[in-house]
Order: C-alpha cells, then sequence, then structure tokens
C-alpha cells in the first residue's frame, strides 16, 4: 500500500473536518496517531481548533434562540438570530476554505516559524 503525500492527507484533514465530524475523527485521528507526519498533525490539530470554535458559537448562538423563544421573544428577533446563524455558517465555509489553502500551500507552517524565530 502506498503512503499518502502531505498534501493529500491535509486536503483529507480540511474537508473531513468540514464536511461531517465523525469522519474527521476517523481519518484525522488516524492520521494523527498512526501517521508520521509533523505537518499533517500540525493540521489535524488546527482543524478540530478551528472545528471546536465554530461548534462553540453555533451552541451558544442555538442557546440564546431558544432562551429567547422561551420567554417569548418576538419574531423579529428571532429572525435575527436565524440570521447570526446563517452568518455563521458562511463564515465557517470561509474560514475552512482559507486555512485549508493556506495550509496545504505551506503559508501556515512558515507563519508560525517566523512566530517562533525560525526560519524556514
Amino acid at each position: 500500500m502506498t503512503r499518502l503525500s502531505t498534501f493529500w492527507q491535509k486536503l483529507i484533514i480540511w474537508i473531513t473536518s468540514y464536511a461531517n465530524v465523525i469522519a474527521f475523527v476517523i481519518c484525522g485521528g488516524y492520521l494523527y496517531f498512526k501517521g508520521d507526519d509533523e505537518d499533517a498533525r500540525g493540521s489535524a490539530k488546527l482543524a478540530l481548533l478551528v472545528y471546536g470554535g465554530f461548534t462553540a458559537l453555533e451552541l451558544t448562538r442555538a442557546l440564546i434562540y431558544n432562551i429567547l423563544s422561551i420567554f417569548g421573544a418576538g419574531y423579529e428577533t428571532l429572525s435575527v438570530m436565524s440570521d447570526i446563524g446563517t452568518v455563521i455558517s458562511i463564515n465557517r465555509a470561509i474560514c475552512f476554505v482559507v486555512l485549508a489553502v493556506l495550509d496545504i500551500l505551506g503559508v501556515l507552517g512558515a507563519l508560525k516559524a517566523k512566530l517562533h524565530g525560525r526560519d524556514s
């Protein structure tokens, strides 16, 4: 069996982390624990962090929406909360695409090295 290149490993990590958490746990977990590529491990960590951040945002929005609906908030207020959910979803898609492209092109690794004072 041939080994996947770093490009394909990173692409699989980012696509599965955006698409489905179960697929991400299987693919990202396998590449993180069984893979020997440190670059792919860093991608899995970053993808998990981004996924968790957007999940926390969406859960907070849903909690506020449900609390407002329990206390009888008006249609306009609930409509605004629904629009906020749409904005979060759009930003999630944009963020995943931009970070995936930057990670695959190696820009994120170079920025991290520069921040830590190493030249690459």
